[in-house]
């Protein structure tokens, strides 16, 4: 772009009436017209019932099918999208659209989420107009459920009651956290905890209650 004098017999004046020189130049470049693809998504939480797509550019929220058929999720399991629908702002624009699920993801692995045409007979379009590509995509990973169910085998004594606790480790648990009423915490698979006392015992893990009775200690051992 290059300056020079206009219809009123000068170039643009400083506040000190200093002309610009004629002829000075200034560079600039024009980015070619491209589609927006799919850039993002947002990080996924345990067992996800929706997805939040990010966009590098504003999305028009209109061309979003509401019912989510502009997209498609594939993976170790099969998953619906029940709805999708933009965060707009009174233009509406977008740059974050949201994938409702029929149900939440509880199958670990790799899924990718692809763009289709939609009900609504076109892709989903850039603040320019420009449509995102059919089969654009982006992947995401959701890490398998996990159980707190454990098992646990009480040996009735005389004077004291021993119960053995544990857990098998399904679906890759590697970790654990055991909280025994007055009794104490372990962090192993399993663990063995000795009560002197009667009544209700509580070891939360699921919240599971168990109870020993006299009563039946007595028949017992008669």
């Amino acid at each position: 772009m290059s300056i020079k004098k206009g219809a009123d017999i000068n170039t643009l004046l400083d506040d000190c009436d200093r002309e610009i020189p004629e002829g000075h130049e200034l560079p600039f470049t024009v980015a070619p017209l491209l589609p927006t693809p799919l850039d993002s998504i947002s990080p996924v939480k345990c067992a996800p019932g929706q997805l939040e797509l990010v966009f590098t550019n504003k999305m028009r929220c209109s061309s979003v099918a509401a019912d989510g058929s502009d997209f498609v999720i594939t993976g170790p399991a099969p998953v619906t999208i029940s709805s999708a629908a933009g965060v707009c702002d009174g233009n509406d624009l977008t740059s974050t659209i949201v994938l409702k699920l029929s149900a939440p993801v509880v199958n670990g692995g790799v899924y990718k989420v692809s763009i289709r045409r939609g009900s609504d007979f076109n892709n989903i379009i850039d603040a320019c107009g420009q449509e995102t590509p059919l089969g654009s995509s982006t992947s995401f990973e959701v890490k398998d459920t996990v159980s707190a169910d454990f098992a646990y085998t009480i040996f009735i004594g005389c004077k004291e009651d021993t119960v053995v606790f544990a857990h098998n480790g399904n679906h890759q648990v590697n970790q654990w956290l055991w909280i025994f009423d007055a009794a104490g915490a372990s962090n192993t698979p399993g663990k063995s905890i000795v009560f002197h006392n009667f009544g209700n015992k509580q070891n939360f893990a699921e919240s599971v209650e168990w109870v020993l009775y006299r009563q039946h200690r007595k028949e017992y051992f008669a």
